[in-house]
């Protein structure tokens, strides 16, 4: 049985191993031919006690599969890597850090954690004690999240011997233990950190507690955002060491007598720190020699091991850093680093040119070091350091790192945002693909194309730069190995690319990257990439609060929310629509869009300004004309929900064109000759109130289903025309503001409220159904749907497009992935109805056509905590009943007690009305603003009193499976086919859920109530 031992580099010979089996099944590999070259490694012994025979296999050999043996048994109490290119200060003050260092290098800091409770705590024996029964998040290479009990993780660390071992990563530690947030503080030198401005359920993760054993480690990345980080090892039995003074020696064969040897600082060995600057090291013993007086350095660890008796010219980090240091017990951590822009070889970036996501293809930290690390040029190689207990390292932003641990150590880490990184955070999280690939891997991730494009640009005022389109779906920017091909296939460039740029100069400045942003970008309609550290919602949030709550950095936060929301157009839009219609100009602390919303809301003195943008222009104009259909609707019935919905002020169209911004008002009937001449509508619209209205919205909505996932709705190529609306601002505070803070009494009076408001909003009366212009443009659409199935028409609109959203529900699921669980992915299509007119209660009338018993009715389909608007009131509680009291009022009664509560006020943004089944509005509603509670959604019933299933008739119903008579059963469906991701709402509310076996138990968990209720009279 022939086993060759690791190859780390070009060589004459390849080692040739014989293995022999011991009586007491021990085998003993023995080096009977040694390589010799650039890369040899002398004096190889290794050692593997088994507890099986092994079976001769003449002539059988593995490289690949040895190496991955020897990763699992290689022990590193040796290894250390430490040439002071990462300068290590002490007692170093803010001013010296902001100066020499923040945003520009890495550096070591010690003594900032030297009064944490943690340096003396957090120690693996201590953790078990404290917190053994406590669950940990585990970082493993597969998508799925795991978690450990820390007793069963220790056990775990103890026994393993696997390639890539697993370690604690866990950003939660704080909730799962929050003793631990006690024992130690964020080091003066990164208190500033801009998401603190977030609430702790909306802020990105940035903390984690991190435990490892040896050989396990954080492989190649850039942290999240492009924010920086700061990392203090606590764990470990500190001991003092200093490197070799000089880093190469020459080529040695044999036992060198000038190897450098060190004395024992204690029994159990270690390291003696010398006055000249050296470590010396001893190596060899009559305990270490091989048979027959074979000369080894020494067997490292137990299992496999390597020893060495002198390290080579050529550098070979393996050689020069293992026989660096044999200290053990001091849980040090060896990190690598290279600037931004240099991907390290072996990895590879993948860029997503639809939503930007960045997905980085590494190999373990161990295995980088072991077999990429020795093909590297000096001018290759990375910035590398030994991390010793007790100190702290800060890695600004955009620098990509990796971390071994060289024996098990226990860390915090935290990445902020700070004044220095706030705008490459910006810029990471604007729409687009090639900036974030240039953030990255520098000028490798442009084509040859854009590189004249880049090198003008660089020196350009302009403060953007659109390259031109890529034609590949994916775009991968690798270092190729020298012994790859260097025409590098599927969009993968390689070194050889690389030497076409040396002439050029990559920065890593935000003028220069910035100029790699898409130049029409729009925040509002790009894909949002799942690898953001923040929701789309929440980046606007966050820069809103930014915004308020730091006005003395107020420039250079416009800055970022330029790069990531293009602030400046539509600021400029905003100023546009206030001087045509005479409102007063936008003040400072107005110029940053508000709230979580789709689309640019701006509050400008009493009055609301939105922009629809969502969608694309067509969406923005079916969005805005159903609304004012909706609005002239209320008028006309007189319905009491006016006073609940904002006054509308104004509205119209703002577009660019000639170099200037024109405003055309608009109240949604007739056409407009900017939206006429944009190709989106053909033909007559003569004899139409709404063009716009519900059910061309609705035809829309269908054609929008049927389109594949790659494809989108046109837009008429009109990107620079936008429609707005101008409503009267209201007093009070969003829900979601107060919801913390309410009193649950107060809460319970929203939901019935909210039930008598809804009962009015479904009670309205939808227009008729008429034959359309649109349609004739549009052949074969009303047939297609009525020729498929026959009922009444205005379901059929609701029901083919459920059908169509049905087609891809599992790829759509699947993309969702997490917390959805895979079980209920493959289930999914069993559960759902092949057709949804199934669902549907029908019956023949006397005249033999098909009706439903329930009428469509009038959908908000987005009643959600930040579109409830409250006010504040006072309650007058006195011997009688109790009064509301005019907030505003001076003089309130003077002899009963008055309670301030919050009622209340309005119902906002009715951008996203339909028309369909009123059961959808329950979901919004019943999990966002009442998450889950059965008593909200039980007092909402109470109030709102509309069947939701069907009212009596003297007709006998058709006959249908008995599942679709549950109301239960409908709500589940319509959150399966949302176009949002309802279920993973659904699964974080109840996470008993995830381990669900049916959709049948997510039903009746989140909707059973449902089924108890059968409406009032």
């Amino acid at each position: 049985f022939r086993l060759p031992c690791p190859s780390l580099g070009p060589a004459d010979y390849i080692y040739q191993m014989n293995m022999r089996i011991p009586a007491e099944n021990n085998c003993t590999l023995m080096v009977k031919n040694l390589m010799h070259g650039a890369f040899a490694i002398l004096g190889l012994f290794l050692t593997i006690v088994l507890k099986v025979i092994f079976l001769p296999v003449a002539g059988f050999f593995s490289v690949y599969l040895y190496r991955r043996l020897y990763r699992c048994h290689t022990t590193l109490d040796g290894f250390a890597f430490d040439y002071g290119n990462v300068k290590r200060e002490k007692d170093l003050s803010l001013e010296e850090f902001q100066h020499e260092y923040d945003g520009q290098r890495p550096v070591l800091i010690s003594g900032l954690a030297d009064n944490w409770r943690a340096r003396h705590t957090w120690t693996p024996e201590q953790l078990l004690l404290n917190c053994g029964d406590t669950a940990f998040r585990i970082s493993q290479r597969s998508s799925g999240k795991i978690t450990m009990k820390l007793k069963d993780y220790v056990s775990y660390i103890q026994m393993q011997h696997d390639e890539d071992p697993l370690y604690i990563f866990d950003d939660t530690f704080g909730e799962a233990e929050p003793g631990l947030l006690k024992d130690y503080s964020v080091p003066h030198l990164f208190c500033e950190d801009f998401f603190d401005v977030l609430d702790r359920d909306q802020r990105p993760p940035y903390r984690w507690l991190i435990i490892g054993p040896e050989r396990s480690g954080a492989s190649w990345h850039v942290d999240p955002a492009l924010t920086s980080a700061w990392n203090t090892l606590l764990c470990g039995r500190k001991r003092y060491y200093e490197r070799i003074s000089s880093r190469r020696t020459k080529r040695r064969t044999g036992v060198e007598t000038g190897v450098a040897v060190a004395e024992e600082a204690e029994e159990e060995g270690g390291l003696m720190e010398k006055g000249n600057g050296t470590t010396e090291v001893k190596m060899g013993s009559s305990a270490m020699l091989g048979e027959a007086g074979e000369s080894v350095a020494g067997v490292i660890g137990t299992g496999v091991g390597i020893g060495l008796t002198g390290y080579f010219e050529s550098d070979l980090w393996v050689g020069c850093a293992l026989i660096d240091l044999f200290a053990k017990g001091r849980g040090d951590l060896g990190w690598a680093l290279y600037p931004p822009g240099r991907v390290p070889l072996g990895v590879m970036v993948h860029v997503n040119e639809e939503d930007g996501d960045v997905n980085i293809e590494t190999p373990s930290s161990l295995q980088w070091w072991l077999d990429y690390y020795p093909l590297l040029a000096d001018e290759d190689k990375p910035i590398e350091c030994t991390q010793l207990p007790g100190e702290t390292i800060y890695v600004p932003s955009g620098w990509w790192h990796c971390v071994l641990n060289l024996e098990t150590t226990v860390a915090v880490t935290q990445n902020f945002v700070n004044s220095k990184n706030f705008e490459f955070v910006c810029l990471d999280m604007a729409p687009g693909y090639r900036h974030k690939g240039v953030c990255r891997a520098g000028l490798l991730a442009l084509d040859d194309d854009n590189i004249e494009d880049a090198k003008y640009n660089a020196f350009s005022e302009t403060d953007s730069l659109s390259c031109s389109e890529l034609t590949r779906k994916e775009k991968r920017v690798r270092i190729c190995e020298p012994q790859e091909d260097t025409n590098c296939e599927n969009g993968t460039f390689g070194a050889s690319k690389s030497h076409n740029r040396h002439h050029l100069e990559f920065s890593y400045d935000i003028n220069f990257l910035a100029m790699f942003l898409d130049k029409d970008r729009d925040h509002y309609n790009a894909l949002w990439s799942s690898g953001n550290c923040i929701g789309q919602r929440e980046m606007r949030e966050w820069l809103w609060k930014l915004w308020l709550g730091k006005q003395g950095i107020r420039d250079l936060i416009w800055k970022g929310a330029c790069l990531a929301l293009n602030a400046g157009k539509w600021s400029e839009c905003m100023g546009e629509i206030c001087a045509f219609h005479e409102l007063p100009l936008p003040r400072d602390d107005e110029k940053i869009p508000v709230g979580t919303g789709s689309n640019p809301v701006y509050l400008v003195a009493d009055n609301v300004i939105k922009l629809y943008v969502e969608g694309g222009l067509e969406a923005s104009l079916y969005a805005l004309g159903t609304e004012l259909e909706f609005y002239s609707l209320l008028c006309e019935f007189n319905s009491t929900l006016q006073k609940y919905i904002p006054a509308v002020l104004a509205s119209g169209f703002i577009y660019f064109a000639n170099g200037s911004y024109t405003v055309v008002p608009w109240d949604g009937k007739g056409v407009p000759d900017v939206i006429a001449k944009s190709d989106l509508i053909l033909g007559n619209c003569k004899g139409v109130d709404f063009p716009f209205g519900i059910w061309n919205k609705k035809q829309f909505e269908y054609r929008k289903a049927e389109m594949s996932s790659c494809e989108s709705v046109s837009s008429g190529g009109c990107s620079k025309i936008w429609p707005y609306i101008v409503t009267k601002r209201c007093k009070g505070k969003i829900f979601a503001e107060l919801r913390d803070t309410l009193s649950f009494e107060d809460v319970l009076n929203l939901a019935s409220f909210l039930g008598e408001l809804l009962r009015n909003l479904h009670n309205l009366p939808v227009p008729p159904l008429r034959k359309s212009p649109f349609v004739d443009n549009h052949a074969g659409f009303l047939e297609d749907v009525a020729n498929s199935i026959s009922m009444p028409a205005e379901w059929e609109f609701y029901v083919k497009t459920l059908n169509m959203k049905k087609k891809d529900v599992s790829s759509r699921l699947t993309k969702w992935g997490d917390p959805i669980p895979s079980l209920l992915i493959e289930r999914v299509d069993d559960y759902i109805p092949d057709d949804f007119a199934k669902m549907l209660d029908m019956f023949k009338d006397d005249n033999g056509l098909l009706k439903v018993r329930k009428p469509c009715s009038w959908i908000h389909s987005d009643i959600m905590d930040d579109n409830i608007h409250m006010d504040q009131c006072q309650v007058s509680c006195g011997s009688g009943d109790a009064d509301l009291v005019d907030s505003n009022s001076l003089n309130g009664p003077s002899d009963s007690e008055v309670i301030k509560s919050w009622h209340l006020s309005h119902i906002l943004d009715f951008s996203n009305l339909s028309i369909g089944d009123p059961i959808s509005d329950l979901i919004p509603l019943h999990l966002d603003i009442f998450r889950g509670d059965p008593r909200l959604l039980k007092r909402f019933l109470e109030n709102y009193k509309l069947p939701l299933v069907s009212s009596i008739s003297q007709h006998e119903p058709l006959k249908r499976e008995k599942k679709f008579g549950r109301v239960s059963y409908l709500a589940m469906c319509y959150c399966i086919l949302h176009e949002d991701n309802v279920l993973g709402a659904i699964f974080s509310l109840w996470k008993e859920l995830r381990k669900a076996k049916s959709w049948e138990e997510v039903e009746e968990t989140v909707w059973g109530d449902l089924n108890e209720y059968t409406g009032f009279s």
